[in-house]
Order: C-alpha cells, then structure tokens, then sequence
C-alpha cells in the first residue's frame, strides 16, 4: 500500500510539473503542495529502499524541510490564482518555518558519521524514530504539531479567501475560475480534515503512549493511534492521487480566457476625437446660464488650439495653454475640472493615449519600440505611458498590440 501511495505521489508531482506553462506559472506552488502532502511518504520509502549513507543524508534534510511547506504552498497556490501575485517582504516570512527546520536538525550532522549511519539504520526499521533526531532548540514533534496547525489555519483562510472572491470571479471569469473555485475548496477542506486528525496523532503518541514511536508493526499496541493512523494512510490513498483525475488543473491553460477577455476589452474600448474629449459631462455645478457661457467660449477656443495637438509636447501643462491662448489659469483649471469633469492630467494622458492608438493602429509606427512611440506622444517614461495606457484601454501598449489582426502588426515588439 505504501508503495502505490509513494508511486501515485512521484506520478502527480512529476505531471503538474511538466505540465506548467506562462498560463499556468501557479501550478509550481501546486506541485509543492502535493510534493509536500507526499513527501513523508516518498521519503521513507527512498529511505527504506537504499543503505547508501550519502542518499539517505542528502533526502532526509530535503524532504524534511519540504514537509512543512504544505501550508505556505496552498496559500501562494490561492493567491496566485486570484490574481494576488505580488509577493510582499511579509510574504517571505511563510518561508521561515522551511529554514527554522533545516537549522533545527543541524546538531545531528555534526555527529560522528558513525552515530549518523546509525540512527539512519534504526530509522529504516522505524521511520517515526525520526522525531529522537538531535536538535538545536526544540524537540522535532514541535515542528510537526506547528505544521498541522499552521496548516489548519492556512487552510481556513483559502477557503475564505476564495468565498469572498466567488462572486466576482464567477462573473467575470466563469471558465477558468469555477474550477480552481471547487479544486481549492476541496484541497483547503482534506487539508483541515486530515491535519486535525494527524494532529490528535502525534499528540496522542507523543504524550500518551507509552512508547513514543508509532510504526506499522506496532499499530496493533495501540489501538486509539492505530484509528488515526490508517485513517491518514487512507486519506492519503485517496488525496494524493486525486489531481490525476482533475486535467483541467494540471493542463490548465488560461491563456485563452485571457485573449478573449483581452478582445472583448478592446472591442469595448471606443477612441474619442477632439471634439468628443472635449464635450462636457451632465454636471450639476454647472448651473448658472454665464458660467456655462463661458465655458462654452473657452472650449471654442482650446478646440482651434488642441488642434494642432500641442498636448504631444513633453512637459506640457496649464501655463503652458494660458501664456498661448491668454485664458486665466484658474478658468483653464476650472473648465477641465468643472464643466468636463475631469482632471487635466487625465485628460492630457488620454489624449497622447488616444495619439499613440493612431500610430499603432494605421501604421505611422512601424518597427517602433513601445518606449519609442510613448516618446512620441510626450510621455517622459516608459512606466508613465504604459500605466496610462492601460488606465484608459485596459490593456498594456504590448497587450493592445497582440490583440490586433497580424495583418495589423506593424509594431515592432522589440519591448
């Protein structure tokens, strides 16, 4: 039975892994957590099958430390497919119970190789003699109680953070989140089921058995930890091999929701001419039959003089309009604010977009660079205009680009 377990965990480790492409970058959190969810497993049987003293010494620090990454894993695997992809300082610190492991147990490399091969040998008969390993600061059980709690609570927090998220995803993302919705639900809900009862496990072996190993010849002796313990071994026959039945998670490919959901963003999107970016919105400040007269004046004025766009000028500004066409600076300020609604960087901004769309679109572009053609719409930086661009269209200058018919690519990608 161990052996079908170990064979089934190595099988869906090794798919998910060979599997992951630019769509899918998030299944490598997903082939740690079931290299984790098996890794026990998968290390005592490499430990039960070799003798050589220098394997044994290389996984057992590995798989060790790979063991109590079950928790940090399915919270990166949630995080990344809600689209939470930015990794923080705070992030780092899901890292630290990894390390905090590895420096446990280094007391016991520094024993005589004799001492090693020793323990390793006893190991092999008894895998849970394991947990008499020396140690730095604390018993190694700690580690794994800390582990099936964090575990537990990291768990929880998946299962929240997906609900909370179901509403909007299933709106807007129905065909690539409705799976990853019931895969995480489900690997969120075994975790928490099979931690709390590996939890009253080790506890129960460790504090209230009187012998303070548990191994498969001496289940029968006790007979409350033998109940957990076949209970994990079934859970685990079932858990590990369940990705194997579930292609759409290894296989997943969200590149082709992306494109459509790209196309449609740009079939939604709509240039606006001179004149329109210059048409008030319903205001009710407006109200008074001069103020809006005035306004009216001033806009006849700028639309004979955005004309000859003089937005595209690096550094362009309110000063710049009133020393050349002799309008106040505060009326410049409060016909941008007041009767068109909008700020007027925003709309300086969407304007060199607007230009930029042009270029790109009816081939003024040609074997330009991204950087090159924000340039030539005054942008001063290439940050600059690639956020501008997407505020306005939704989409990066380079998305924008690959959702054009390839007739149309005339821009080079050089970016």
């Amino acid at each position: 039975m161990i052996d079908i377990i170990s064979f089934l965990g190595v099988l869906s480790v090794c798919l998910i892994f060979l599997n992951i492409k630019n769509s899918n970058k998030y299944n490598v959190y997903l082939g740690f957590f079931f290299l984790s969810m098996s890794s026990f497993i998968i290390g005592s049987k490499i430990i039960s099958l070799t003798t050589n003293f220098y394997i044994i010494s290389f996984f057992f620090p590995v798989f060790t430390a790979i063991l109590m990454s079950s928790g940090p894993m399915l919270y990166f695997y949630t995080k990344s497919v809600l689209n939470q992809k930015k990794h923080t300082l705070f992030d780092s610190l899901h890292y630290l119970p990894i390390f905090l492991i590895i420096i446990n147990i280094t007391p016991f490399f520094f024993k005589s190789k004799e001492y090693q091969e020793a323990f390793y040998v006893q190991m092999q008969s008894s895998i849970s003699h394991s947990y008499k390993i020396d140690t730095l600061f604390c018993g190694i059980h700690y580690f794994f109680i800390f582990r099936f709690v964090s575990g537990i609570l990291y768990s929880i927090w998946c299962i929240r953070s997906i609900l909370n998220a179901k509403t909007q995803f299933f709106k807007n993302n129905k065909s690539s989140f409705g799976n990853h919705f019931y895969w995480i639900i489900y690997l969120s809900g075994y975790l928490i089921f099979n931690f709390t009862t590996l939890l009253f496990s080790v506890v129960y072996v460790k504090y209230f058995s009187s012998q303070k190993i548990l191994t498969l010849d001496e289940v029968p002796n006790h007979l409350f930890a033998s109940y957990f313990f076949w209970f994990g071994i079934i859970c685990s026959i079932i858990f590990i091999p369940s990705v194997l039945f579930n292609p759409k998670v290894i296989f997943s490919n969200s590149s082709g929701d992306s494109k459509s959901k790209k196309k449609n963003q740009i079939k939604d999107f709509k240039t606006n001419s001179l004149e329109e970016s210059l048409t008030p919105i319903e205001n009710d400040n407006v109200v008074e039959s001069d103020t809006s007269s005035n306004f009216s004046q001033i806009s006849e004025k700028l639309s004979l003089y955005f004309y000859g766009k003089p937005y595209l000028q690096p550094g362009f500004n309110l000063s710049i309009i009133t020393n050349e066409t002799d309008i106040p600076y505060h009326k410049v300020t409060s016909y941008f604010t007041v009767y068109l609604g909008i700020a007027f960087n925003d709309w300086k901004n969407d304007m060199r977009v607007e230009h930029a769309i042009e270029l790109i679109k009816y081939g003024q572009a040609k074997n330009q660079t991204i950087e090159s053609i924000g340039s030539a719409c005054g942008f001063l930086s290439r940050s600059n205009f690639i956020n501008s661009f997407k505020k306005k269209t939704g989409l990066t200058p380079s998305e924008y680009i690959k959702t054009l018919p390839e007739s149309d690519l005339v821009v080079s990608l050089n970016f």
